[in-house]
């Protein structure tokens, strides 16, 4: 049985920065800071068994305070065939709960990941081919938990380890 329950109050408030620049001949550089400040005002929320408390000043669940992002894409010309790419992305974000008591277990402190990615695209722009690596570092971290009333566990959702491929996109 799944429960989905609303607080009843929260004040959510922040700011964001985003910049983006074609720095030299096929360079382009993007990145995005954030500030989150998202509370609960008013919350009687339901723990493992059962148990109730005030969240009233507890962080949203899964809201990080901070949060940023940068890219890195390089293009240049492959002969008459078309172009090469090369790109780079990082993110980052600092610690989230995933309850509204914002206990100590059931969090995910801060953490970066970086991914890689090269390919080709002809001179028609119809279709590009490219190798990626995704969580470059692969980095270990949780994106939820679960805390089930009939296990004495709380279980983990890991986040997506090191993935590498090739893939290929057709443009209408």
């Amino acid at each position: 049985v799944r429960e989905t329950r609303n607080a009843a109050s929260a004040t959510i408030g922040g700011a964001e920065i985003e910049v983006a620049a074609a720095v030299w001949r096929g360079l382009q550089l993007t990145g995005s800071m954030s500030w989150l400040n998202a509370t609960y005002d008013s919350y009687v929320a339901v723990g493992p068994g059962n148990v109730t408390g005030d969240a009233a000043g507890h962080h949203l669940n899964n809201a990080p305070e901070w949060s940023g992002s940068g890219s890195a894409v390089y293009r240049f010309p492959a002969r008459q065939a078309g172009s090469m790419f090369v790109r780079s992305d990082v993110s980052w974000q600092s610690r989230v709960f995933f309850t509204p008591f914002n206990d100590a277990i059931e969090t995910q402190p801060a953490y970066g990941l970086a991914h890689l990615r090269a390919g080709f695209e002809p001179r028609s722009h119809r279709w590009e081919i490219s190798a990626y690596t995704r969580n470059l570092l692969n980095r270990a971290y949780v994106s939820g938990t679960l805390n089930p009333d009939m296990l004495p566990a709380i279980l983990g959702r890991p986040g997506e380890p090191r993935q590498s491929g090739v893939q290929v996109i057709i443009h209408p």
